[in-house]
């Protein structure tokens, strides 16, 4: 069997409580992080099967006055666009079952200023020139199947978020997964995307991408 039924094998054999208390201690975990709380835009999704579901969190951020915007993948053939919902009640299965926003009159874009000028290529996310203490930020929390802890993602195959990643390098990537779906390391091909952070109910992995200049290997919190 090879890594990728592996490991949804063993997703799939969680009990619901206790993936649903997996995935309420993920959100709580994500709030907690500065860069969460740095987020002017967030780009979540709606769970597929075993999924970690962020739901709780989307509900949560509806809850706060000043909360970052909150928007959702539509597949449109061989690609991704996010929308921002009118609520929690703004959603019908799409392409693969998956729940999308219904509204679609506000696509993502990223916010002004942050590094973009119409025509030009995004510039990357970077975290000593963008992760700088109260600078704002456009985060997206990616599901996938395993992940390394230098970063690495296999997906489900289709290169969906692979694709919207390499033309939206601005976003930081957090990678979202239960522990039992992490691995020291992952083969990677180059078309493939790396997380910039990983969050598991256990843990932050910082990556290689996000850890300081003079620490050569992943660091946790």
């Amino acid at each position: 069997m090879d890594l990728r039924k592996q490991i949804l094998q063993k997703r799939a054999g969680l009990a619901q409580e206790e993936a649903d208390r997996k995935s309420a201690e993920i959100c709580h975990r994500l709030l907690e992080l500065q860069e969460m709380q740095q987020a002017q835009q967030l780009l979540l999704y709606h769970p597929l099967a075993a999924e970690v579901s962020l739901l709780p969190l989307y509900h949560m951020l509806l809850g706060q006055p000043a909360s970052c915007r909150c928007f959702f993948p539509v597949t449109q053939g061989d690609k991704i666009q996010f929308f921002e919902p009118d609520g929690p009640e703004d959603f019908a299965r799409g392409a693969f079952g998956v729940c999308e926003p219904v509204s679609r009159s506000r696509p993502y874009a990223q916010a002004p200023g942050s590094g973009m000028n119409r025509g030009s290529k995004a510039k990357a996310y970077h975290p000593s020139k963008t992760g700088t203490k109260n600078s704002p930020v456009d985060v997206i929390l990616v599901p996938g199947v395993v992940f390394g802890r230098n970063g690495e993602r296999m997906g489900y195959g289709k290169g969906y978020y692979d694709r919207f990643l390499e033309e939206n390098t601005q976003l930081l990537k957090i990678g979202i997964c239960f522990e039992l779906q992490m691995q020291p390391s992952l083969p990677q091909h180059p078309w493939d995307v790396a997380m910039d952070l990983i969050c598991t109910e256990h843990q932050i992995c910082h990556t290689v991408m996000t850890a300081p200049a003079q620490n050569t290997k992943p660091v946790t919190q």
